[in-house]
């Protein structure tokens, strides 16, 4: 007998010695097919979702570095207008604030101010001066406490509303 014909009655044999093993070995190997399968297609989902929250992600860190970028812009150009006089008139600021055009959506403030930095010695004078220029009752509130090194009076505040 030859190799091949001993081969064919070897299988033979088997399968008549053991019938069910051929539905078994295909039913494991559909089964791993499909494990690998679902394993591609749940490895695919995460991959998808992880950059869909990449790109979420880095959508959020361009607005917030725009609006950083804009309000970092209206800090310059208000450093640079009052480093430009030695006393700020009441009428300026808020002419300098109207503008800068903003869309009155200051998204995460309530407005644009200014505040000089003083010691406690510089009240009474910050106070006359700012009686001087047309507020009655201006004053430095609450009164500085002792230990105090320095105040920071918020002296101007656009736009004005209640809540300011």
């Amino acid at each position: 007998m030859d190799q091949k014909a001993r081969r064919r009655t070897d299988t033979r044999r088997w399968l008549l010695a053991w019938p069910r093993a051929v539905p078994i070995a295909l039913f494991l190997l559909v089964l791993a097919v499909i494990g690998v399968a679902v394993y591609s297609i749940e490895a695919g989902e995460a991959e998808g979702q992880k950059a869909r929250m990449h790109e979420r992600a880095q959508a959020i860190a361009s607005a917030l570095e725009r609006r950083g970028s804009t309000s970092s812009s209206y800090l310059r150009a208000g450093a640079a207008m009052v480093s430009s006089m030695s006393d700020v008139p009441p009428d300026l600021f808020p002419r300098f604030v109207s503008q800068l055009q903003l869309d009155g959506d200051y998204r995460g403030a309530d407005g644009i101010g200014w505040a000089q930095v003083i010691t406690p010695g510089e009240v009474p004078e910050f106070e006359r001066r700012g009686r001087a220029m047309g507020w009655r009752d201006f004053a430095v509130n609450p009164a500085p406490k002792s230990g105090t090194k320095r105040l920071v009076p918020v002296t101007f505040l656009q736009p004005d509303t209640v809540r300011n």
